[in-house]
């Protein structure tokens, strides 16, 4: 148990240690942020970006060796990308319109069109959520039509994509896909690695 434990932890090294970079970038990012109210929902929004990130990273890495080098695929995972990027810029702009002020949805009504970057921020935030979502859905069909997921996997993470609320996650249909695919690898190499003969001794 002990050593089939230690072998689950050595293939997945590699996402833990994507993982931590991007904690760390986003901690730093958000060191200078402290918002409060309707900027703090908006700040949340822009934070996805970086769990996007890893997402599509634990895709790449489970992928089988063949599927990375379809086009169509960095097509896919380059338009999620840029949506999510586009998204936090455009709650960023909100939040630095608000600073460090505590609105309520009155406060917002009245003084919000008069703060640069509240209208702004507020018009591209939400078609580049749509599209994020729009994106995932494509990837995950993609990846269905590759046949790398089941037709049953494909559909429902087509159906969490679109029902998931898009400004709290764009593409919950994808980070499922990503999971069932980084398990999948996960076994693949305990099965490799309990395929492999051991090592024959030599007598000294």
């Amino acid at each position: 148990m002990g050593s089939k434990l230690l072998q689950v932890v050595r293939v997945l090294a590699p996402l833990v240690a994507v993982l931590v970079v991007i904690v760390g970038v986003q901690l730093w990012w958000s060191r200078g942020y402290s918002p409060t109210g309707h900027a703090a929902e908006h700040f949340a929004s822009a934070s996805v970006v970086f769990g996007v990130a890893f997402v599509l990273v634990a895709i790449v890495w489970a992928l089988p060796s063949a599927e990375r080098r379809h086009p169509v695929l960095w097509i896919l995972m380059g338009l999620v990308a840029i949506a999510a990027a586009v998204n936090t810029y455009a709650n960023v702009l909100v939040v630095d319109a608000i600073g460090d002020e505590d609105w309520s949805i009155d406060t917002v009504n009245a003084l919000g069109a008069s703060r640069e970057g509240f209208e702004e921020g507020h018009e591209l935030s939400e078609p580049m959520a749509m599209g994020g979502v729009a994106a995932a859905a494509a990837l995950v069909v993609w990846l269905g039509f590759r046949r790398v997921i089941s037709v049953r996997l494909c559909i429902g993470a087509v159906i969490a994509c679109v029902l998931f609320p898009y400004w709290v996650f764009p593409g919950l249909g994808m980070v499922i896909v990503g999971g069932v695919l980084v398990t999948r690898r996960v076994r693949r190499e305990l099965a490799t690695s309990t395929d492999r003969p051991p090592p024959i001794a030599v007598a000294g």
